[in-house]
């Protein structure tokens, strides 16, 4: 999350800590109290932060302060945000069980934060694969594992980005579109929960 001191150009990069919804949010300050010595209770300030492939802005007022154990700083919750979309299609929040193909295996997991364009991979936590075996730029066929049977979605896509972090295995997949991209039956049902959504 970026802040913009009143009357100055640059930002100051902040942690989002929390919220109480219509009422107020907690930012995290940065240690330098040079920061902190600029902003006053009943300031007027405007924040950006990314969100869900959204950027979101917004303007709010200083409620207060907390100095200790951390730099804590209380706003008034913003009464309107705009937004921006940094993607070509909205991501839908959705858990679905999916396979992955990788070598000779198929690789469990669930896909989550899927828009027509790609998708997150959440690889069963007790899968021993290797990073190596997913590297980016690789293609790799898929399925979803849906309890019928008679539904048979397949895709392949392409690995974009990668976390192995402990037994955090995440993959970030682009749906290929020279290869068909997203199943059509899924592609319509994400296409009207986005025209439900608003989109």
């Amino acid at each position: 999350m970026f802040v913009k001191l009143a009357g100055r150009k640059e930002r100051v990069k902040c942690q989002f800590v929390g919220l109480s919804e219509n009422e107020w949010l907690v930012v995290k300050l940065p240690s330098d109290p040079k920061v902190r010595a600029q902003i006053r209770e009943g300031d007027v300030l405007n924040l950006r932060c990314l969100s869900r492939g959204n950027i979101l802005g917004f303007d709010s007022q200083v409620l207060g302060f907390m100095d200790s154990p951390y730099g804590l700083m209380f706003l008034k919750f913003p009464v309107k945000t705009v937004s921006h979309a940094l993607r070509g299609s909205r991501r839908l929040d959705c858990s679905f069980p999916a396979a992955l193909l990788v070598g000779n295996r198929e690789r469990k997991g669930v896909i989550v934060d899927m828009s027509l364009g790609g998708c997150r991979f959440f690889l069963d936590r007790a899968s021993d694969i290797d990073p190596a075996d997913v590297p980016e730029g690789a293609v790799f066929q898929g399925r979803f594992l849906l309890l019928d049977d008679s539904l048979d979605f397949r895709f392949e896509a392409e690995v974009v980005s990668r976390v192995f972090d402990g037994e955090r295995r995440v993959l970030g997949l682009k749906f290929d579109r020279e290869r068909g991209g997203m199943p059509e039956g899924l592609r319509d049902y994400i296409l009207e929960i986005d025209s439900l959504l608003g989109g």
